[in-house]
C-alpha cells in the first residue's frame, strides 16, 4: 500500500472529531435533534488478491486407444459411437472357433492323461504290496514309480496348455480398461486385425478436468488452495468453483507458460472433452488494503466516489463524507479502497442516502466490530 496514502489516512482519522465539531457548528441544533438511523460496519484490512483470467480446455483424465492383443477376424462390434460403458464391458469380439476346437482337443487329452495316471498309480500300489510279500523284485517298484512321475508330468503339461488356450480365447474379447465413453470405433465385423491394431478410442468422462495455460510469473503464487472459478462457452451464464489438482512444473519454453490442472466441484456439468473454458484465479499479492462493502459506496456523476464515515463528537456520533479511490473487487463482492480509508474506520452501509455532513446519526446495527 502507498506509504503517503497511509500517512494521509491516519491524519484524516485523527482530525475526524475536529471536523465533526466544525460541521455541527454549521448545521445548528437540527443536527442533534433529528438523528438519522443507520447501519454501520468497521473497515477491515484484507490481503490484496489479484484476479488472473486464463483460458483452457476440458480434457478427460484418462483416455485410451484400445487395441487387440491377438490376430483374428472381427466377429462382433459390441458398442456404438457415444456409448457409455463400464469397466470390463466387451467392446469387440474376434472369431475364436479354431481356438475352441483346439481347446476341446487338449481337454480330451487331459481326460486320457487322468485315466492313464490312475492306472499307473494302481499298478504302483499293487507292486508295493507284492514286494512286501517278496513276490516281486524291488526294481519293478522303481520302474512303476517312474511311470507315475511321467504320467503326472504329462497331465501337468496338458493342463498348462489348456490354461493357455482358455486365456487365448478370453483375449478374443477386447474389453474396456475403464469406465468411459466411446469416441471412435475403428473396425467393423468381418475385418482382420493384427496385434496392436486400435479397435476403439475411449475417454473417461465421469470426472472431467480443465487444463489451463498459466504465465510462468504466476507459478510461485499458485497452490492447491488457490480459489478458481470456471465458465464454459457451452454453459452461458454459469460459473462454477473448481479446485487445483496439479501444478505441472515443466513450462512451455516457447509460450513461457506452465500447465495447471483444475477440477470442477460440480461433477454433473454437461461438458465434454475438447470444450473451451475460461478461468479466474484469485492470487494473493502479499499486500493488504482496506475493504469496503458495495452498499457503503456513493458514486457521483462527476466521477467522485465517497463513503460516509461515523465519528464521535460532543453530541454523539455524526456523519462525515470521505472521498475514496477504489481498486478491484474482492472474491466475496466487496471492493478494495486503495486511497482514503484505513482499517478501523466506521462506515455507513445503510441509511447513507439521507445523510449530510455533520448530521447526527443513530446506529441501529454494527458489523465488523465495535468501530
Amino acid at each position: 500500500m502507498n506509504v503517503n496514502f497511509t500517512i494521509r489516512a491516519l491524519k484524516t482519522r485523527t482530525c475526524s472529531a475536529a471536523i465533526a465539531t466544525f460541521w455541527l457548528a454549521l448545521a445548528g441544533p437540527a443536527a442533534a435533534a433529528d438523528p438519522v438511523r443507520v447501519s454501520t460496519a468497521t473497515v477491515e484490512a484484507q490481503p490484496v488478491v489479484e484476479e488472473v483470467s486464463l483460458v483452457g480446455t476440458v480434457v478427460a483424465p484418462r483416455s485410451a486407444s484400445v487395441s487387440t492383443e491377438i490376430a483374428g477376424r472381427v466377429a462382433e462390434v459390441a458398442i456404438e459411437l457415444g456409448d457409455r460403458i463400464q469397466t470390463g464391458a466387451p467392446l469387440v469380439r474376434l472369431d475364436d472357433m479354431l481356438e475352441r476346437l483346439s481347446l476341446a482337443r487338449f481337454e480330451a487329452a487331459e481326460r486320457a492323461d487322468i485315466a492313464r495316471l490312475e492306472e499307473v498309480r494302481r499298478r504302483l500300489a499293487d507292486a508295493r504290496q507284492l514286494v512286501s510279500r517278496q513276490s516281486m523284485p524291488v526294481n519293478e517298484v522303481e520302474r512303476r514309480e517312474s511311470a507315475v512321475a511321467e504320467a503326472e508330468a504329462m497331465l501337468a503339461e496338458e493342463r498348462a496348455e489348456i490354461a493357455q488356450r482358455r486365456e487365448r480365447i478370453a483375449r478374443h474379447v477386447v474389453r474396456s480398461p475403464f469406465a468411459g465413453t466411446v469416441v471412435a470405433r475403428m473396425v467393423e465385423a468381418g475385418e482382420w486385425v493384427e496385434p496392436g491394431d486400435t479397435v476403439v478410442d475411449l475417454v473417461a468422462t465421469d470426472q472431467l478436468v480443465v487444463d489451463l495455460a498459466v504465465p510462468q510469473r504466476h507459478f510461485p503464487r499458485i497452490s492447491l488452495e488457490t480459489p478458481v472459478t470456471l465458465r464454459f462457452a457451452a454453459l452461458p451464464g454459469t460459473s462454477v468453483k473448481a479446485r487445483v489438482l496439479a501444478r505441472v512444473p515443466r513450462s512451455d519454453p516457447m509460450a513461457r507458460t506452465f500447465r495447471l490442472r483444475v477440477e470442477p466441484v460440480d461433477s454433473m456439468l454437461e461438458i465434454a472433452p475438447g470444450m473451451s473454458a475460461d478461468a479466474t484465479l484469485q492470487l494473493i499479492t502479499g499486500g493488504e488494503a482496506a475493504v469496503v462493502p458495495r452498499d457503503a459506496i456513493t458514486r457521483y456523476p462527476d466521477g467522485r466516489v465517497t463513503v460516509w464515515t461515523v465519528v464521535e463528537s460532543e453530541v454523539g456520533p455524526v456523519a462525515e463524507e470521505r472521498e475514496v479511490t477504489l481498486g478491484a473487487a474482492t472474491h466475496d463482492g466487496a471492493i478494495y479502497a486503495t486511497e482514503g480509508l484505513v482499517a478501523g474506520v466506521r462506515i455507513v452501509t445503510r441509511g447513507n442516502e439521507d445523510l449530510a455532513a455533520g448530521r447526527v446519526v443513530e446506529i441501529v446495527e454494527t458489523a465488523g466490530g465495535e468501530g
